[in-house]
């Protein structure tokens, strides 16, 4: 039987095999995307070839019970919890490369998606690395910093960026201030280009994640796009230790 773990706040608990149930599962896969109707829910499980346990209504009513879900009528809405427990499922629902990865793309999409994964998995990293030629972005600043701010864990929080801006300047450098304030750690490079974020948790690998992106920091309305990693890897952990390699002579 495969075990998912889930670790909440000050207790651990356990969702087994069961959560993996064929209707569970693909209910999951559905709210991933968006907040559903039951109608919605149902006609996705119809395409389902058998053997599947779990009628609608019991699907629901399973996942609302682990709390992966909620019902806020007349929609269901996947939790926090209940992403993560996604993102583990579709691991082992899944027997290729794709378990590990997905493309996250749009406008101003990615520092959203990273902070999202950031709330889910905040008691869980150990470590966050942000690096960004640019940091002008407020918001996401703020919104990093206001989610961190009551937890021990990350216990190391990393800044890797250009010690001068050519857009917006003063902003770029009150940025890095909210962020140094914070506890990271910054250090910058001159001829920076690359845009990562990682998440690393060494207490419970599979929540480590690495967003690859061309996304800079900055309040711009651009289309951009990022492959969102899970999980740690052979390549993942070259990429943490040559970031660090590279920053400890900056």
């Amino acid at each position: 039987m495969e075990e998912v773990w889930i670790n909440v706040r000050d207790k651990d608990s356990i969702r087994s095999e069961l959560l993996g149930d064929r209707s569970c599962y693909f209910a999951l896969k559905k709210l991933a995307k968006a907040a559903c109707t039951l109608e919605q829910i149902e006609e996705c499980l119809l395409d389902l070839p058998p053997p599947h346990v779990m009628d609608i209504l019991d699907t629901i009513d399973f996942l609302v019970g682990t709390g992966a879900a909620m019902r806020k009528y007349p929609l269901v809405l996947i939790s926090d919890a209940g992403k993560r427990w996604h993102t583990h499922l579709r691991a082992i629902n899944t027997d290729s490369w794709e378990r590990y990865i997905e493309v996250v793309y749009g406008y101003m999409t990615v520092p959203v998606r990273f902070l999202e994964e950031v709330k889910i998995r905040r008691t869980l990293l150990d470590k966050i690395t942000v690096v960004s030629p640019w940091v002008t972005n407020e918001s996401f600043v703020l919104s990093l910093t206001a989610q961190l701010e009551n937890y021990d864990s990350p216990q190391i929080r990393v800044l890797r960026t250009r010690p001068r801006s050519d857009r917006r300047p003063e902003q770029h450098q009150k940025c890095i201030g909210m962020l140094s304030k914070a506890g990271f750690d910054v250090k910058f490079l001159h001829d920076l280009h690359a845009k990562v974020y990682l998440g690393l948790s060494y207490r419970n690998p599979p929540d480590s994640f690495a967003m690859i992106s061309s996304a800079n920091l900055t309040e711009d309305s651009v289309f951009d796009v990022a492959v969102l990693l899970f999980g740690v890897t052979d390549d993942f952990l070259d990429t943490i230790f040559s970031l660090d390699s590279i920053f400890a002579y900056s």
